[in-house]
């Protein structure tokens, strides 16, 4: 049974993954077309507030790309605190930021693991802004200071792109 699981699990997961896969040709050894820049709706907020961050995906190549947008924003969100320790994140985050063990996912969580979404095509230098509700993917954060970077799969190499690292202080 649990190899049947299993099974069902890592096909939901290739199908969710590969998904962003169909929008552009990835080639190892491509350097990276997409950058991203991160700011911060506001740079100090209270403990218990929304904390929403913008992020910008642009197309830094000299030809079109498609990157693939889902209804749960593409983006993985990494919050750590002062200490260089990651935030808590609350299920949806888990699931978001890919930090769950698919041998123990419950029946009930694996519509999780997948979202619908489509191709959005980018022009040459052109920008994409975005919104996320960081405290969606993470419980309230404490009082403190918390440095938040967000990540993306490029669409044409096989790495990963980081945004600017950014420090938002939370009051009581």
């Amino acid at each position: 049974m649990l190899a049947v699981r299993c099974a069902i699990l890592a096909s939901i997961v290739a199908v969710s993954v590969n998904s962003g896969a169909q929008c552009s040709q990835r080639t190892q050894g491509a350097q990276p077309v997409l950058s991203l820049s991160l700011t911060a709706a506001e740079k100090t907020v209270k403990a218990g507030s929304p904390l929403w961050v913008n992020v910008t995906a642009i197309n830094k190549s000299n030809h079109d790309v498609s990157l693939w947008r889902d209804a749960k924003g593409g983006f993985e969100v990494e919050v750590r605190n002062q200490k260089g320790g990651l935030a808590h994140e609350t299920k949806f985050g888990r699931f978001r930021n890919g930090h769950v063990d698919l041998r123990r996912i419950a029946p009930e969580d694996v519509h999780e693991l997948s979202s619908s979404g489509a191709c959005v095509s980018l022009k040459a230098g052109q920008k994409l802004p975005d919104k996320i509700n960081v405290s969606l993917m993470y419980e309230p954060l404490q009082p403190g200071k918390y440095t938040i970077q967000v990540s993306a799969q490029d669409p044409e190499s096989t790495k990963v792109v980081k945004s600017n690292p950014m420090i938002v202080t939370v009051i009581p």
